[in-house]
């Protein structure tokens, strides 16, 4: 006799409930192993303070154990290690969210990386940050709880995101280290909008040249024999060639003639000539008429300068305007086209 609708609902019910389970009982036997390695830690700072002579060995020693009775890379050790101790010593509403199989690792690792920028001594910021991420980080995934925290440690900071942007900026640079086998790393330190924005473009690009050539390949399939001998005998051969690139040697590929030439030489589609590199801001009107310096939000990432959001809406040609009421919640949208002294204005 086949499954009844009712049992299979059931079923589907009782298995998501037993994950649920699992992953929680998880959580907190990460929260055990975490209490653990932060132990560790306090040993070693307990037996060597750091900058004493020795430290480093033994720190490395430290890593190495770990390393070696976890089946994992010492690098991966040395994070585990850090998050572990930092969430003992400073954190403990991540702590007992995590204890309590509320949060995973996993969560706690983005909760506490994103509250680097408020001070250790600091116990009210970190309090008033762990307030406002904790009944979030609950009801959401790591990932989007990493963009929410590093929102709320750029408010309650002391110092204000502008003042940390203006500093960051200090550090663009970039740099080249060689690898194996011909190969070399590029590295480029720039402002996230830049970054992502270069990243978006070249990915247009590369998936435009991977489309043209699949509808060259489809096009040739269609002709006959004796279409493609006659366009080889006037010199006019179109064969289009298997371009068995991934989209990441693609995109590798246009960034270097981009930097080495100003252009690419890939045969692409005209239309890509117009391609734009596109980030999603979000600004309170406040800040975008130059009435505060709150900062602004490059979504999916943390704050943004709010001179650059500025300067990213003056060249938008139009923009998403979300109404709220008093509690924060969207009541209205619409699009909206800047006229040209508001542009000019920014």
């Amino acid at each position: 006799m086949g499954t009844t609708p009712g049992d299979y609902l059931s079923r589907s019910r009782e298995i998501a409930e037993e994950c649920g389970a699992i992953s929680t009982e998880i959580a907190r036997l990460e929260a055990q192993r975490a209490e653990l390695l932060a132990e560790r830690v306090v040993l070693l700072l307990d037996e060597i303070p750091p900058g004493r002579h020795g430290f480093e060995q033994a720190e490395r020693s430290m890593d190495c154990e770990i390393s070696a009775a976890l089946h994992v890379t010492r690098g991966a050790a040395m994070r585990m290690l850090a998050t572990s101790w930092v969430i003992y010593d400073r954190f403990p509403a991540t702590r007992d969210a995590l204890a309590a199989g509320e949060i995973s690792f996993r969560h706690a690792t983005v909760i506490t990386a994103a509250a680097a920028p408020i001070p250790r001594e600091n116990v009210e910021a970190i309090a008033a940050f762990e307030a406002q991420v904790m009944p979030y980080a609950t009801e959401e995934t790591a990932a989007r709880t990493e963009a929410f925290a590093k929102s709320v440690a750029a408010a309650v900071a002391p110092e204000t995101v502008v003042e940390r942007h203006e500093r960051a900026r200090r550090r663009r640079s970039v740099s080249v280290s060689d690898l194996e086998d011909g190969l070399s790393i590029l590295t480029l330190i720039l402002p996230s909008v830049q970054a992502h924005g270069i990243m978006d473009r070249v990915s247009a690009t590369a998936r435009g040249i991977r489309d043209n050539a699949a509808r060259g390949i489809r096009d040739n399939a269609d002709r006959s024999d004796d279409d493609i001998d006659d366009q080889l005998l006037s010199g006019q051969d179109e064969t289009p060639t298997v371009d068995d690139r991934t989209l990441d040697e693609i995109r590798a590929d246009i960034a270097a003639d981009l930097l080495l030439t100003g252009t690419t030489t890939i045969t692409t589609d005209a239309g890509l000539d117009g391609v734009h590199a596109t980030v999603q801001v979000t600004i309170a009107a406040t800040t975008l008429a130059g009435l505060d310096d709150k900062p602004a939000e490059l979504d999916g990432h943390g704050p943004l300068h709010p001179d650059i959001a500025r300067r990213l809406a003056g060249h938008a040609t139009s923009w998403s305007r979300l109404f709220l009421d008093q509690t924060g919640m969207v009541t209205r949208v619409d699009r909206y086209t800047p006229t040209n002294d508001m542009k000019r204005y920014l």
